[in-house]
């Protein structure tokens, strides 16, 4: 059986409570829920960005074929606008929308930590969005 003077919050967790004032932090921490607000905006926000990207593609695609062309041609992000035919636009703006929508899901509940005050899961947001930027960065000068 776990020892209860443990420095594992798991095992405080595990044993008798006792009066053992760590195991009754873990098991608050443990306790605590997300604001249900949170879990709504995220939906949300995920669902409508996902739906953005769905109509852009279908859009795109029955263009691009009604307009005569079978196929796409590969489109680079900054060249998405001056894409030519439109249909290759509509496509190129919905695997775009596609890309930014976890990342706007991540802002959403990184706006949310910082209404809330909770400075740790802030700083790990940040950190989520500085290695997200970090990434178009490095794939906007391969591009």
């Amino acid at each position: 059986m776990p020892d209860a003077t443990s420095s594992d919050p798991r095992a405080g967790a595990e044993a008798p409570s006792g009066g053992d004032a760590p195991a009754e932090a873990a098991r608050a921490l443990l306790a605590k829920r997300a604001d249900p607000r949170t879990n709504t905006i995220v939906k949300r926000v995920l669902r409508s960005g996902l739906a953005l990207a769905l109509v852009l593609l279908v859009v795109g695609l029955v263009v691009q074929l009604a307009s005569g062309h079978d196929g796409a041609n590969q489109v680079r992000m900054l060249d998405i606008a001056s894409a030519h035919p439109i249909g290759e636009e509509l496509m190129g703006f919905g695997v775009l929308a596609l890309a930014l929508t976890p990342t706007c899901g991540v802002l959403s509940v990184l706006l949310s930590w910082v209404r809330e005050r909770d400075r740790v899961y802030v700083g790990v947001g940040i950190l989520i969005v500085i290695v997200l930027s970090t990434a178009v960065v490095v794939g906007l000068a391969g591009a």
